[in-house]
Formats: C-alpha cells, structure tokens, sequence
C-alpha cells in the first residue's frame, strides 16, 4: 500500500497545500516520500523525503508520494519516478511486470531498477495507454506526459486500489483517500445524501462513482482519464481498457475441478512477488486456509520466493465465534508461524 496525491492548476500550485495533502497519506507509505513539480517554462523538478525540488515561478501541476517498500527496496525505485518527459506516482503491484520487462527490453529498452513501478513508467512510454490493457494486478496511478501536455490516470480492472478526484476552484485534485482531497479548502465538504442513505439504509457503500461527498467522485475502475494540462478545470475524459466477458467452460467437473486448481496455484504465484517477508490473513474457513496452503507448496521454489511467511488470524473471546482450533490445524498443515 502507497499513497498518491496531485493537483493541476493553471493559477499555480501551492507547495504548501501538496504537503498537506502528502501527510494525510502518511500512514500509506511510511517507508519515504517524494514531490514533483512541472511547470511550462522549466519542466519537472522531483524531490525527496523532505527534500523539495528547487522553486518554481508557476508550476501548473504537482504530485505527492508516499511510499511502501515491497519491491526493490532501493532508491532508484522512489517516486515520483520521471524519465524523457513521463513521470510517475503509482499505488499497487503489477503480477506481469518481469514478464513486461522481458518484453520491452527485447525492444531495447534499459532498466535501472528491479521492480514494477519502473516498467510501468516505461511502458507506458513504449505503448502509450494501451499499456494497461497488458497489465494483470492492482494499481492506482497517475502519470504526467509533458510532450503530450496531460496527466493519464488509471485504476485497475476491479478497482481494488482507491483512487478519489475532484474538481474546485478551477484546479483538478486526486488523492489515494477522500482525506487528503478534503485537505484544500475549495473541496466542498456537502455530503451526497443519496449514496448516505444508501448506506444507512441498505448498507451499500463505493458500488458506483459516487462518494460521501457530493464533490469527491470515486474513479472508475476499468479506465484510464486523460486531464489536459491547458485545461485542467474541463476534467477528465474517460476511455475504458477492459470488460468482463461472461465464458461457459464446457467440460466435465473434474476437468472444472482441476482447471479451478491450476487458474488458482498460478494466480498465487504472480501475486506474491516481493522483497521483504510476507504473510497472510487466516481464518481457518475455506478460502484462507486453501491461499495458506497452497502457498507452502509453492513456497522455497522458482515460483514463489522463499521468504519469512506468517499467518495472521483473529481470535474470538467469545467461544461461539472462536475459529483458532481451524486456524492452527491449516497453519500446522502449511508449516507457518500463526500469530
């Protein structure tokens, strides 16, 4: 988990107000941070953990990120990541990302950093923003194309990973969390009575675009936006990357069983690229303990990296809910360290 935060203003942006915004977002990434500046006569300045880029007269747009080290845990994967006029602020974890990279440096591009946020960026260089319907994981990002004069932002096919804007005061705002866009003052705090009572009456909460507040709009998931940078008060214009297409598998339940089996052991293994330890929740019903266990199986091999693994799972003190005895028969089964 990272965060990320940004402006685009054509009346300048406040330094002051980009930090304030970065700090709600602390508890997102407290691993580093990092603020870009771009301005239309001197380019883009990056900056890091406390340290700002050198002033501008007028930059017309800003980002903040807070970073959670998970992959490469080195400074040449920080970010803001910038590179030929593309810049980067990015939440998430792309599972295809080594098979990307393969791909793009067989058409000469070179990497400096191990991990995904860096093929991101150069994706996107080399495919423009079809590069995310390549993408298989979850994200958040926002990227400034200078030579194209925008800012693309995109979400993940299910959106799994937040992703707010707003519009006010002439000026385009995004955020990781509603908290850091309520962070300048001209974002109305009006709350959208429909989506509360949605919630207060049925207790459906972030199915559609709408938020709590009447000016914050989740972004979609499925999309990419482009924001002009000589417009930015327009907004963003939406194109969708993906659509779920319903299939029938026509097969007997064994071939379903084994199919499920393999579509699941594979999903596991892209998903848990990382470099630090690593672990997961356990409840001892059905779906955690088949992650816990299956990943044992892959654990120590060329799929999945043998790092500290651990389970974590909540005990009840009422006996009635109480599921521990299932939790440590899957842990003992997984040979993981239960906490």
């Amino acid at each position: 988990m990272c965060g990320l935060a940004g402006i685009i203003s054509l009346e300048g942006i406040e330094p002051r107000l980009l930090s304030a915004m970065g700090e709600r977002l602390r508890h997102r990434g407290p691993d580093g941070s990092g603020v870009l500046f771009h301005s239309v006569t001197e380019g883009t300045r990056v900056g890091f953990d406390g340290e700002p880029p050198a002033i501008m007269a007028k930059p017309i747009a800003g980002f903040v990120h807070r970073r959670l080290k998970i992959l490469d845990l080195t400074d040449t994967a920080r970010q803001p990541m910038a590179d030929n006029g593309v810049a980067l602020v990015f939440n998430g974890e792309i599972y295809n990302y080594r098979d990307l990279r393969r791909e793009l440096e067989r058409e000469g591009t070179v990497f400096s950093s191990s991990g995904d946020t860096e093929v991101v960026l150069k994706a996107y260089a080399a495919w423009g923003p079809s590069c995310f319907e390549r993408f298989s994981g979850m994200w958040a990002l926002a990227i400034l194309d200078s030579q194209k004069r925008r800012v693309v932002l995109s979400r993940d096919r299910f959106g799994i990973k937040p992703l707010y804007f707003a519009q006010a005061g002439g000026a385009f705002l995004f955020a990781s969390e509603i908290k850091a866009l309520l962070a300048n003052p001209c974002v109305g705090r009006t709350p959208d009575e429909r989506t509360v009572a949605r919630y207060l009456g049925l207790g459906i909460l972030d199915d559609g675009e709408s938020s709590f507040f009447k000016d914050i709009s989740r972004f979609p998931a499925a999309q990419w936006a482009e924001v002009s940078l000589e417009t930015p008060e327009s907004g963003p214009v939406f194109h969708r990357y993906w659509r779920l297409e319903g299939k029938t598998f026509w097969d007997s339940e064994p071939a379903a069983v084994e199919r499920f089996g393999d579509l699941f052991e594979s999903a596991l293994s892209k998903h848990h690229h990382s470099d630090v330890p690593s672990g997961s929740c356990l409840s001892g019903g059905l779906d955690s303990s088949a992650i816990v266990c299956t990943a044992s199986g892959l654990r120590g091999g060329d799929d999945l990296a043998h790092h500290t693994w651990k389970s974590f799972g909540y005990v009840a003190a009422d006996e009635k809910f109480n599921e521990q005895t299932y939790m440590e028969i899957a842990a003992a089964a997984a040979d993981v360290t239960l906490d």
